[in-house]
């Protein structure tokens, strides 16, 4: 078998095998294509730069109301253009995602880097939990 990535190696390998085309991918169904390598790299530093952004107002609004959760809720639909679906509409949406989101992991899982990347990152994320809970 083989050995783990690093951490560092990890994240490139995820980020390159994974991130990177599905934000690609998805700005491509939605008609925005890089025409060059700058541009994806613009693209993707923009989105950084905007989650950023959306987590440090989603902390402000939190420290005023108190409820964080209920004002990232509110604010990422604002942002998706989302409206308040019926429940049978949200648990067939949820349904059909996790239905999704396995086949793809299933499927990527196949390949011995992006596993053993999992596994590194998964196992840094259990050292930083014992350490703050120990």
């Amino acid at each position: 078998m083989n050995s783990l990535p690093s951490p560092e190696q990890a994240t490139d390998i995820l980020f390159g095998q994974i991130y990177r085309p599905a934000f690609l991918g998805r700005l491509e169904s939605r008609g925005y294509s890089p025409r060059n390598e700058k541009e994806a790299s613009d693209m993707l530093e923009l989105a950084a730069k905007l989650q950023i952004a959306k987590e440090h107002e989603a902390e402000k609004v939190a420290a005023d109301t108190g409820n964080f959760y209920a004002e990232a809720n509110n604010a990422l639909g604002y942002v998706l253009g989302v409206q308040v679906m019926p429940e049978q509409v949200k648990e067939a949406a949820a349904q059909d995602q996790m239905q999704s989101l396995n086949k793809i992991a299933a499927d990527v899982m196949q390949d011995p880097d992006i596993f053993n990347s999992v596994l590194t990152q998964m196992s840094c994320e259990a050292g930083q939990f014992a350490q703050i809970s120990g």
